[in-house]
């Protein structure tokens, strides 16, 4: 399942986080590390912290390290950020406008390093950087072309997955019963209200019911009990079970939320 439609931020070192949409991002200039030594070329992300809150999401540091090369009189480098939400998917390019610009040092160095700074990361999917290299000699033209690929910063899935355990009831009068249905919540945050709906099918010849009750919610890796008082079920027969049925809980894993079980009593 693709992750919901999110918002990144990109603060490149000493700017400020500015909230931007993904397809329609801006980048502010940055302060550029410029090395006396001459680094060894490379295209690594230094730092990657997981996101906590599915609001704010994770963040990483990514830096392109290039050295002058004899013939050469300026460097420049080129960022591409780039996501895959599945191994089978693969990477694909992310459109961030001014990300992506050509960045050069200043002639005569020795060494070139700059670092870019990516909040807003959310998963499922891991970030990555391919740098684009290029050096020039002293009439401007391009001497040498190399690309590197740093690691990637992966970011889990942070939504709720709601799901359904225990199902038991206890026998009331007239033919009535009380249903109590476990729901976890086996994801990373909470989920917010949502209901549960219980059909007890024909029973006795009688029409198909379908009744419900709320849950004002479920904290991550908890559960709770959905007490809902229905028709008794006939033996023999099934009964049908839906986690929030309107969807009002946007969820990990959509396609566990139903499930029937054989209807608990032996005798009417």
């Amino acid at each position: 399942m693709r992750p919901p439609v999110h918002t990144l931020c990109l603060a490149l070192l000493t700017a400020l986080a500015v909230l931007i949409p993904a397809s329609a991002a801006s980048a502010r200039s940055t302060r550029v590390m410029v090395v006396a030594a001459k680094p060894a070329l490379a295209a690594t992300v230094t730092r990657c912290q997981a996101a906590t809150d599915p609001t704010a999401g994770g963040r990483a540091t990514f830096v392109g390290a290039m050295p002058a090369i004899p013939g050469s009189a300026r460097m420049e480098m080129r960022f591409e950020l780039q996501r895959a939400v599945t191994a089978a998917e693969g990477y694909t390019g992310m459109d961030v406008p001014k990300f992506s610009q050509w960045l050069a040092a200043k002639k005569g160095r020795t060494g070139f390093v700059y670092k870019k700074k990516v909040v807003g990361l959310i998963g499922p999917a891991a970030y990555r950087v391919v740098v684009t290299f290029r050096w020039r000699n002293a009439r401007g033209k391009v001497i040498r072309m190399v690309k590197r690929t740093s690691k990637a910063c992966k970011q889990a899935d942070l939504r709720p997955d709601l799901t359904i355990g225990a199902v038991t009831a206890a026998a009331g009068e007239k033919g009535s019963a009380l249903y109590r249905i476990v729901v976890r919540n086996t994801g990373r945050t909470a989920a917010g209200t949502f209901a549960v709906s219980l059909g007890t099918g024909a029973n006795g010849g009688g029409a198909a019911a379908t009744v419900s009750a709320t849950v004002p919610g479920v904290a991550a890796k908890s559960r709770k009990t959905a007490f809902i008082p229905a028709a008794r079920c006939a033996p023999g027969t099934s009964i049908d079970i839906a986690v929030d049925p309107a969807n009002a809980v946007v969820e990990r894993d959509e396609t566990n939320n139903t499930r029937s079980v054989p209807c608990p009593f032996t005798t009417r």
